[in-house]
């Protein structure tokens, strides 16, 4: 678990840190909604777990100037 941090508009968080709690809590709020409408079952929590799992990986390798999204969204599935 990580340490607490204190952050503010002087001291701001890091991006990459930012960018994951932003993604946790979108998360959270979308399982939440499927909960309280009893669509979520163990295959679409983990569904959606996963794919804001790559969604998070693809935002901070673009950050990273290490995206290969570019590339592969010319190819045809």
């Amino acid at each position: 678990m990580n340490p607490p941090t204190s952050h503010t508009m002087e001291n701001p968080a890091p991006t990459h840190e930012v960018i994951d709690r932003i993604i946790k809590r979108q998360q959270g709020r979308l399982l939440s909604k499927l909960r309280e409408t009893c669509r979520l079952d163990p295959q679409t929590e983990t569904a959606v777990c996963r794919s804001f799992g790559w969604t998070g990986q693809d935002i901070h390798a673009a950050i990273e100037g290490k995206s290969t999204e570019a590339t592969n969204a010319n190819r045809t599935r």
